[in-house]
């Protein structure tokens, strides 16, 4: 795209390690990046959920639960084993993802489930 200046003036502008000219780019491309950049997606987002319910319900979730409904469990959980543990707080315990993940290796060519390279 085109280049675009995070302040007036700013392509004509000397940039020198001055902690103030810092501080003002520094919050110059957050505001870009936060704010102005992402400001039309935002949009579009708030208006789709807006069509399926008021966006205003979402006030009494946390961020924590907010991002594991849009965004489901930050971690891989093996379907074979899943424990109380991950069933109650969303942790998966070790023993279980090892075992899960030893079943479902597949070695080929002259690798085998004892392969050193595989062994955990």
């Amino acid at each position: 795209g085109e280049p675009l200046e995070l302040a007036p003036g700013g392509a004509k502008r000397r940039l020198a390690l001055d902690e103030a000219l810092l501080r003002e780019w520094v919050d110059a491309v957050v505001k870009l990046w936060l704010n102005d950049g992402v400001k039309q997606q935002i949009e579009a987002f708030r208006n789709g959920v807006d069509e399926v319910f008021p966006v205003q319900t979402l006030l009494r979730f946390t961020s924590s639960e907010l991002q594991r409904m849009l965004c489901g469990h930050q971690q891989v959980v093996w379907t074979a084993y899943i424990s109380d543990d991950w069933l109650k707080r969303g942790q998966a315990r070790l023993e279980d993802e090892r075992k899960a993940l030893e079943e479902h290796i597949q070695p080929i060519g002259r690798l085998s489930k004892s392969s050193a390279v595989l062994t955990l």
